[in-house]
């Protein structure tokens, strides 16, 4: 029994020891698994910091180019908005020298305006009094200047002219005046026969001419004159209508 009682403590004792050691060797195991874990822990804690070092200093990097870049850029605003800053004074300015400018031309085109209202004002006053002027002379007082009768007067132009005179007192133009003392003169040159007549007679008329123009400005009429120097009216009217102007 004693031996039993032994036998049965020993045993105990064995398994406490058991125990104890299988404890321990537990406590080892997970010591050592704890310190693995831990070395691949900061292995990989050390892996990541590396890379999110490297990966952070090329940011970084891209980061401050950004900044450069950025900088650049502001630099380049800034001189963009002083340039434009100056171009918009410069237009304004201009803008201001426009409207002074433009309104000096409108003053400008208002006095021209004026002046050509004027101008046109003058015009047909000068026109009206062209008008007033045209009817120059009555057909009698041609009549008595050339030295003929007006109805005489009248058959000529209604026959050469072809001016259509009605009576004794319409007015004849300046114009008309002119073509009728021409056609007159052309008329009256045909009494002369040949050439050389005719050389004679204005000479004759040009070494009287002096006379015929005086008789003239005493008032006489180009029949009175003939008769008084015994030379055709025509040859007088072509001595006057040359000399007329140049002896008054």
């Amino acid at each position: 029994m004693i031996f039993l009682y032994v036998l049965v403590i020993f045993s105990l004792l064995v398994s406490i020891i058991n125990v104890f050691l299988l404890i321990h060797f537990v406590k080892t195991l997970n010591n050592s698994e704890v310190k693995n874990v831990n070395e691949s822990i900061s292995e990989e804690g050390n892996l990541f910091l590396a890379r999110f070092q490297k990966i952070t200093s090329s940011r970084l990097r891209a980061l401050d180019n950004k900044i450069e870049l950025v900088d650049e850029l502001l630099k380049d605003l800034d001189e963009a908005y002083s340039k434009t800053f100056s171009l918009l004074t410069d237009l304004e300015n201009k803008i201001n020298e426009y409207k002074k400018t433009s309104t000096q031309k409108k003053e400008e085109k208002q006095k021209i305006q004026e002046k050509i209202d004027d101008l046109k004002i003058l015009n047909q006053k000068v026109e009206e009094q062209n008008q007033d002027s045209n009817a120059g002379m009555r057909v009698y007082e041609l009549s008595k200047e050339l030295g003929i009768s007006s109805r005489e007067l009248i058959d000529f132009v209604n026959e050469n002219i072809g001016i259509n005179i009605e009576n004794h007192l319409e007015k004849l133009t300046f114009k008309e005046i002119d073509s009728i003392k021409e056609k007159f003169i052309v008329e009256n040159s045909k009494d002369v026969n040949n050439s050389k007549v005719q050389h004679n007679s204005l000479q004759s008329n040009y070494d009287n001419k002096e006379k015929i123009l005086e008789l003239y400005k005493q008032g006489m009429t180009p029949q009175e004159i003939g008769k008084e120097l015994k030379i055709g009216v025509g040859e007088i009217m072509l001595v006057l209508s040359l000399f007329a102007n140049q002896g008054k």
